[in-house]
């Protein structure tokens, strides 16, 4: 009976150690309500009914911070079309997180998750990291980390979602 028992412990141990695989395309997204830099909050439940890219970024990361104005402009080209950016800071310290905002003219709203409770629950595992959620709050597409080359196939899918929800 005792060694049932500790094979058992043996078994759960393991499963929670073994590496967090990101949530799945089709798996509803996760919530969140994360304070904003300046005031208020950000929550993904405002954004309901729209096609959104969440984000995940830090100012330590050089990948993100090339990443970043690129959001800026995919988002500024479709927001009209009920596109929505919400990048989500894991920086410790908020200043960090404020000064990349401001150097890139960031107006898509950013929640800071210092913590990294979000991305802990969203299972990222690089950093950038992106989710595309459709309008009803499904995972469509994931992205990994930031190559340029990769842009064109992020615009791609962001207006495949726009088009079948206009549909």
């Amino acid at each position: 009976m005792k060694r049932a028992g500790g094979i058992a412990i043996l078994g759960l141990l393991c499963l929670l150690s073994s590496p967090a695989w990101p949530a799945s395309i089709g798996d509803a997204a996760p919530g969140f309500s994360l304070p904003a830099p300046q005031e208020g909050k950000v929550s993904l439940e405002e954004f309901k009914g729209k096609v959104v890219l969440i984000n995940f970024w830090a100012s330590w990361c050089t990948p993100c911070q090339e990443e970043l104005p690129e959001l800026q402009k995919i988002y500024q080209k479709y927001q009209e079309r009920g596109f929505e950016v919400i990048g989500i800071n894991i920086d410790k310290k908020q200043v960090n997180a404020e000064k990349l905002i401001q150097r890139f003219n960031l107006t898509f709203p950013v929640g800071l998750d210092p913590e990294s409770s979000t991305i802990r629950e969203y299972k990222g595992r690089s950093m950038p990291m992106s989710y595309l959620i459709d309008r009803q709050g499904a995972i469509r597409e994931l992205f990994f980390g930031f190559n340029r080359k990769k842009l064109a196939g992020m615009e791609k899918s962001i207006v495949e979602a726009l088009d079948e929800a206009a549909k």
